[in-house]
């Protein structure tokens, strides 16, 4: 056998997804932490009334879902309820 030395393709293709699935992930946060330094941050400008309406509708959006989630989740385990298995 042959002392091979590095990584393999499959082993380099891993870490790019990695590092490509970090870096899409961390976009959407950078945002949400743009937005709150607009709208808290003391400056009184456009940005401030902009960021606090898009906080606004994002909270409204996770409650909704949340409501959404929980009666289909309620909804399913009743159908379930009643089924032999």
């Amino acid at each position: 056998m042959k002392n091979k030395k590095g990584f393999t393709l499959i082993e380099l293709i891993g870490v790019i997804v990695l590092l490509g699935i970090i870096a899409l992930i961390s976009i959407p946060i950078l945002n949400i932490i743009m937005l709150f330094i607009w709208a808290f941050g003391g400056n009184k400008d456009e940005r401030e009334n902009y960021s606090k309406a898009a906080l606004l509708w994002m909270l409204i959006c996770i409650i909704l879902t949340v409501c959404l989630v929980g009666c289909v989740g309620c909804a399913a385990l009743a159908a379930l309820d009643g089924m032999d298995f």
